[in-house]
């Protein structure tokens, strides 16, 4: 095996054809192509699974642009963006009533308006980090 090494498309496709050719024979097409073992196991698996698409790479794509998500894919990415959703507006309803607190004692001299600042801080960072993540997913 060569470390490193680019497979393209269209190799990964005479990979798996000549395995399935050659009963399975994975040590073989990993000798003769120059991959690994498990890498000529994975692609036939996939192949098999999901046809030639399925061995296109899609290292750091994100699964909503899978061209063709399954019913269940696309409800577990849902669930996905819903509990983010979730997470951040939990965290902005405990900052505001966070303030809305420090706000009322405030006007008593117990807290100075430098805690509400920063906590009205700590809520644009943590929109900015959810934002992220979800145009991430």
């Amino acid at each position: 095996m060569n470390p490193g090494r680019k497979i393209i498309f269209k190799e990964r496709i005479e990979i798996v054809q000549y395995t399935i050719a050659n009963e399975y024979n994975y040590q073989d097409a990993a000798e003769k192509y120059r991959v690994s073992y498990q890498q000529a196991y994975s692609w036939v698996r996939k192949y098999e699974k999901d046809g030639e698409q399925s061995l296109h790479d899609r290292r750091g794509k994100s699964l909503e642009s899978k061209p063709n998500l399954t019913d269940e894919e696309k409800l577990q990415l849902r669930i996905k963006e819903l509990e983010h959703r979730n997470q951040y507006l939990e965290a902005e309803n405990d900052l505001l009533k966070k303030w809305r607190k420090s706000k009322k004692y405030s006007r008593i001299g117990t807290v100075s308006m430098a805690i509400v600042e920063s906590q009205w801080k700590s809520i644009a960072q943590l929109r900015i980090n959810i934002t992220r993540k979800e145009s991430v997913i």
